[in-house]
């Protein structure tokens, strides 16, 4: 039978592969995915629990819960400079479909999206789907920083749509105000739309700035995405939201509609809540700091060089500087080092840097120490 050959030809990304496999290993410590361990707050669950038992939980409408997309507008417009209200929101299964149901309203056959290095997996495979074509914008010669001038030479006549992720998955880092004041200024007016993946602000180090701020240079350009499963521990819940001009959200709105109705009704009463009594996550901030500094430290002791996070919870670290492993490729590494020490990790191939390899974070001390102690092992043991 039939099968779309773009769908054919798309796998189960390699976070997930290599995830599936740590089942074989009875002593595994698992640094893959990006799942916090902290649980949902109290007060989400309460609120949750109390509609469920007492509130007809029905349809909700297209696009999420009107209470709800205020709210999310006006934590934006207090917390990251925006100037929104209810209708430039849409509620999403999740920030996954967000960026699924907008690639799929904004992108034509042969469009190109530009996107920096390292690139988180789940793009690429979306922009397939949606006809596109994603074009990488390799950063390495300058630390992953990406500047005006170098996007400027990635810009033809066919480019569609640039991805931005700060704070960035794998590597933590954010881009520097200047820079982003540069990109705007360079792509206000151009038929370019500017998306930006904003899924860890809420877990930034330092003051965060998001492309919020510049909503009145790039209204009908800009994108955001963001949600609850980060910021709130709230991945089970799959809830998230796009950000952008009213006119786009009314074409997008359509495309979320045909493929999943709407989200859950009680996921969004949980969402409410996080915003009510929650909205501060300078706590949550403060725990993945200090983790991500020990680790980061460590690291380097080791002989890792690493990329110096500014928010999330990940350590994105090159092995090159470490003599017997700098012509080792990610994918070998790692699962040589799974199969050594049973320490379970992602290649930075995945994320198209080879000779990298990501970390999460997702773990309190004693288990990044015993992670650390079998890394020290296995270096020396080659």
């Amino acid at each position: 039978m039939y099968i779309d050959p773009i769908i054919n030809g798309i796998e189960i990304s390699d976070i997930r592969k290599i995830h599936e496999r740590l089942s074989a290993y009875k002593n595994v410590i698992n640094m893959t995915i990006g799942e916090p361990d902290t649980d949902a707050p109290q007060e989400v669950k309460e609120a949750v629990a109390y509609h469920a038992l007492n509130s007809p939980i029905k349809y909700s409408p297209v696009g999420g819960i009107p209470k709800l997309r205020e709210k999310i507008a006006n934590f934006y417009n207090e917390k990251f400079e925006g100037n929104y209200g209810k209708d430039n929101v849409l509620v999403t299964v999740g920030s996954t479909e967000g960026l699924s149901s907008t690639l799929k309203t904004i992108l034509a056959e042969d469009d190109e999206v530009l996107i920096p290095t390292p690139a988180y997996v789940g793009y690429e495979p979306l922009v397939r789907v949606a006809r596109a074509k994603t074009i990488f914008m390799n950063l390495e010669e300058n630390n992953f920083v990406l500047t005006e001038k170098i996007l400027e030479k990635y810009i033809t006549n066919k480019t569609k749509l640039i991805i931005l992720t700060y704070p960035n998955n794998p590597s933590g880092i954010t881009l520097p105000e200047e820079e982003m004041a540069k990109i705007v200024k360079f792509l206000k007016g151009k038929e370019i739309y500017l998306l930006s993946d904003e899924i860890y602000a809420s877990i930034a180090f330092e003051k965060f700035t998001s492309f919020a701020k510049y909503y009145d240079e790039l209204k009908e350009q800009l994108i955001i995405v963001n949600g609850f499963s980060k910021s709130h521990s709230m991945t089970g819940y799959r809830l998230g939201y796009t950000i952008a001009s009213e006119n786009l959200q009314s074409q997008v709105k359509k495309i979320s509609q045909y493929t999943v109705t709407s989200a859950s009704t009680l996921s969004q009463y949980g969402a409410i809540a996080a915003l009510d009594y929650c909205s501060d996550t300078t706590e949550l901030s403060e725990i993945y700091k200090k983790r991500v500094h020990y680790f980061v430290k460590e690291l380097e002791k080791l002989g890792f060089k690493c990329l110096k996070p500014k928010g999330a919870f990940y350590v994105f670290a090159t092995y090159k500087t470490i003599e017997k492993f700098k012509n080792v490729k990610s994918f070998d590494f790692i699962l040589d080092l799974l199969e050594k020490t049973e320490l379970a990790i992602i290649p930075g191939i995945t994320f198209q840097v080879e000779g990298y390899v990501r970390f999460s974070i997702v773990h309190d001390l004693p288990v990044l120490e015993e992670a650390i102690a079998r890394l020290k092992k296995y270096i020396e043991s080659k």
